[in-house]
């Protein structure tokens, strides 16, 4: 199935060069008609000097033609490719923040990391919005786009989760590093979250495959 979607989008992206081929062919067929079936040239020697003139009209439009193409298509890569690196690397800072504080033990202040997530998910949302329709029509309907989606929203709302229960016991407690509760919490958001990224590991892999199909 996504091959077929995947053959008609790069038949869709040579759609210019086949409005520019057909307009060459109906120049040439023209020529055709104009000079060897109604002779409007009359003399062979004038013929050949307006089959000459004609010819190298023909070529040189069809040349401005493919060479505004090639540039506009050049620009829009350019574009692809820019936004392309931002998706991956936002992605990716996203997972390696999560990875840091967990290595780090410093999830005993989720505040900021909540804080963090959030801006990057909202980062992370911006850029689907402004680019994905745009510039990669039909990402955001494909799987491994969906579950990266819902894989850093579980990653968000779990953490959430992990800092209201570090504020509960902060209100009951000084001392909350040493709550039963909090530890507790802490390590299952640990746990949580060794879910959660083996999930991100698996799919946002082939999410940058399907962006790259784009290039």
């Amino acid at each position: 199935m996504f091959k077929g979607k995947s053959i008609r989008f790069h038949l869709m992206r040579h759609m210019d060069y086949m409005g520019t081929l057909t307009f060459f062919v109906f120049c040439i067929s023209l020529g055709w008609y104009l000079f060897f079936e109604n002779n409007v040239a009359g003399s062979s020697e004038k013929m050949i000097a307006a089959v000459l003139s004609f010819l190298g009209i023909v070529f040189g439009m069809t040349q401005f033609f493919i060479t505004q193409i090639n540039i506009r298509k050049k620009k829009f890569f350019d574009l692809r490719y820019s936004a392309y690196k931002e998706i991956v690397v936002k992605v990716e800072s996203i997972s390696q923040m999560v990875i840091e504080v967990m290595v780090s033990g410093e999830n005993n202040e989720p505040h900021g990391l909540v804080s963090k997530l959030m801006n990057s998910g909202n980062e992370f949302m911006l850029l689907n919005r402004l680019n994905t329709e745009y510039l990669f029509p039909g990402l955001t309907k494909k799987n491994s786009a969906i579950q990266v989606n819902s894989t850093l929203k579980q990653l968000l709302i779990r953490t959430d989760e992990f800092r209201k229960c570090v504020e509960r016991v902060i209100i009951n407690e000084e001392n909350f590093k040493d709550d039963p509760v909090y530890i507790i919490e802490k390590m299952n958001w640990n746990n949580d979250m060794n879910g959660i990224l083996r999930s991100l590991h698996q799919s946002r892999y082939q999410y940058y495959k399907d962006l790259r199909v784009y290039l």
